[in-house]
């Protein structure tokens, strides 16, 4: 059974300065496939990640915004209780969607309710959210038992249905093809296929899932800070602008992601004698293992961590194997029809798309398209005092 649009979806017509695309030439695609498939066809042609480039060009990020980045992150809890009826947290329990939930909580602005997904089939996340995640929603709940509280399970039902063909790769529900993991659709995707647990649209609410993507990723060139961001951190939650935002990424406010930026390098510049590129994009990255996750969590004003092994980024420490080796074991061993129309896609997309895809991880993962650099600053090495001490409060 293939699955099913909402009527409201078919319709849709994107505002692409509010919605996260690739843009190659005078085309905009949600769908990197499409994307890449245009770009092959075009040699030479311009292609970038669009993050709000129409909008976020008009800023002058190269002047720190003054307010602090508390008093902004309250501003954009207001901005989306003041436009939507339904506010949906998709929450994992790391850093990012637990400032999320308590600027909400802490300035006293309604949250209607709290997603968490769990896969059992997932090695490294499955156990993580059953064991640490939904028991830290149970405390919320008993703190704040107006929230509702949502857990998705993903079953193996779900990988049959999603890739009960190799046709599987061309669906477009959601916007996005969603990555290449071996993974059913993407997270946007369930408010159109689940009716059953997301109703509120059915019911006349205007709703939004809220995400909690992502840090600053900041490089130097030639002595100078830039800001920039490939499609694939993001992809697995786009969705249609009017029901699907991220929360620190926002069309209409990049003083968020501008103070964020600037509290980084300030940080870094007072704290870290001759920076060089390699650190400060595995810095920024969270690449340097829990002690300096948790420094650069800090700066980014984001809360004491919720529990220490996803809090201090234990669970993003890069891991010789995946999060799916387990599944994808079984179904090479038992001959899974979804596995082999996952692999066998893969391998058809590869050969038909040669330079979209990354040849030292086999199946895995595909080439991201970058955003335009944006340049903040020059870097000012004589700020450096390692005297001073971490102001959690820039």
């Amino acid at each position: 059974m293939e699955l099913d649009h909402r009527k409201d979806h078919l319709t849709w017509q994107p505002d692409w300065s509010r919605t996260l695309h690739i843009q190659a030439g005078d085309q905009r695609f949600q769908n990197d496939l499409d994307a890449w498939r245009y770009v092959l066809s075009h040699p030479g042609c311009d292609y970038h990640f669009n993050l709000f480039t129409d909008k976020w060009s008009q800023f002058d990020w190269t002047v720190e915004p003054t307010p602090s980045i508390q008093e902004i992150y309250r501003k954009r809890c207001e901005d989306l209780r003041n436009r939507y009826d339904w506010i949906r947290l998709w929450y994992s329990g790391g850093r990012d969607s637990d400032l999320i939930l308590w600027s909400f909580l802490e300035n006293g602005i309604k949250i209607d309710e709290i997603v968490t997904w769990y896969n059992p089939s997932d090695n490294l996340r499955g156990p993580e959210n059953y064991y640490i995640v939904q028991p830290l929603l149970g405390k919320i709940k008993k703190l704040h038992p107006e929230i509702k509280i949502t857990v998705f399970e993903y079953t193996l039902k779900d990988y049959e249905q999603y890739f009960n063909s190799e046709k599987w790769i061309e669906r477009r529900v959601g916007g996005p093809s969603a990555g290449y993991y071996f993974f059913p659709a993407q997270m946007s995707s369930q408010v159109l296929t689940r009716p059953d647990l997301f109703p509120q649209r059915e019911q006349g609410l205007k709703d939004v899932n809220l995400y909690g993507i992502d840090k600053p990723r900041l490089f130097l060139r030639e002595g100078k800070f830039f800001l920039q961001h490939d499609h694939l951190q993001s992809q697995m939650f786009w969705g249609d602008n009017d029901w699907s935002e991220f929360f620190y990424w926002h069309s209409e406010m990049p003083e968020i992601h501008a103070k964020q930026a600037w509290n980084v390098i300030n940080h870094l510049e007072k704290n870290y004698q001759n920076l060089t590129n390699e650190f400060v994009v595995q810095y920024t990255s969270g690449k340097y293992g829990p002690d300096l996750y948790d420094e650069l969590c800090n700066v980014l004003g984001r809360k004491p961590s919720a529990h220490w092994y996803i809090g201090l980024g234990e669970n993003k420490a890069p891991a010789k194997t995946t999060r799916w080796d387990k599944l994808q074991e079984w179904g090479e061993k038992t001959q899974w029809k979804p596995w082999l129309n996952y692999k066998n896609a893969i391998n058809t997309l590869r050969k038909e798309l040669p330079g979209a895809f990354n040849n030292s991880d086999p199946l895995k993962f595909h080439v991201g398209f970058m955003s335009r650099p944006i340049y903040l600053k020059d870097y000012n090495s004589s700020r450096y005092d390692p005297k001073l001490i971490l102001d959690t409060n820039l």
